[in-house]
């Protein structure tokens, strides 16, 4: 092919690839999936986002619709939070999504929803709940065996932070060390009631729900895979 045929082929396949993001339905049309389309409009309100930010709002809001007419609650709050983001849907969305974590026993997405909530200068909803779920959110990421480090990582706060959030946990507990923290933890024996008193059985985080909620964390699954 000669250089003039290769131009009109870029050409045809850039023409393509711009009119795929203002046509969801055809997209879900050819693929039969809600799930698929679903992901289509995340991605394609990224691409649009600096560019054509109102197309990029509207993808934002089909998708929540759409996740939240599957009734998949973890889908639905990941959705809440991705037009939360892209201003699609500010404001009581964070707090559906919060919920709807707590539903999903995803504790690690609900610390992350708090911190985005007091960024946009929203009030945390059970102040007493929320500090027992990052305590015991703190001990269960202990019981992962995961360093200082790691575990700033995944919280996506500082070493220093961390440091202090352990440091007070074991002064609540009367632990006196990490260790006692994590066999009490592992054997489940005894956790005191001022954490575990307030959880609720859909917010009480267990090793094996902390695992799933790291690995979907997009932002840590590569540096710290979940085996």
């Amino acid at each position: 092919m000669g250089p003039a045929g290769r131009g009109e082929s870029r050409g045809r396949t850039h023409r393509r690839g711009g009119e795929l993001p203002g046509k969801p339905g055809q997209f879900a049309s050819r693929t039969g999936s809600g799930r698929a389309q679903l992901r289509y409009l995340l991605a394609s309100a990224r691409v649009l986002r600096q560019q054509a930010p109102d197309a990029a709002r509207d993808h934002l809001r089909e998708a929540v619709s759409l996740a939240r007419s599957r009734g998949l609650p973890f889908e639905t709050a990941t959705t809440l939070l991705e037009a939360a983001d892209g201003g699609a849907a500010p404001g009581k969305p964070l707090y559906e999504a919060y919920e709807l974590f707590g539903m999903a026993g995803a504790t690690l997405w609900r610390f992350h929803t708090r911190t985005m909530l007091r960024e946009a200068g929203l009030t945390v909803p059970g102040r007493k709940q929320a500090t027992a779920e990052n305590d015991h959110l703190l001990a269960t990421l202990l019981a992962e065996q995961l360093t200082t480090r790691q575990i700033a990582t995944i919280l996506r706060l500082n070493e220093d932070a961390v440091v202090g959030r352990l440091t007070r946990l074991l002064a609540r507990t009367g632990k006196r060390s990490r260790t006692e923290l994590v066999t009490a933890v592992l054997t489940g024996a005894s956790t005191p009631s001022d954490i575990t008193g307030s959880l609720t059985t859909a917010t009480r985080p267990r090793p094996a729900a902390v695992r799933r909620s790291w690995a979907a964390d997009t932002t840590v699954r590569d540096q710290f895979p979940c085996t």
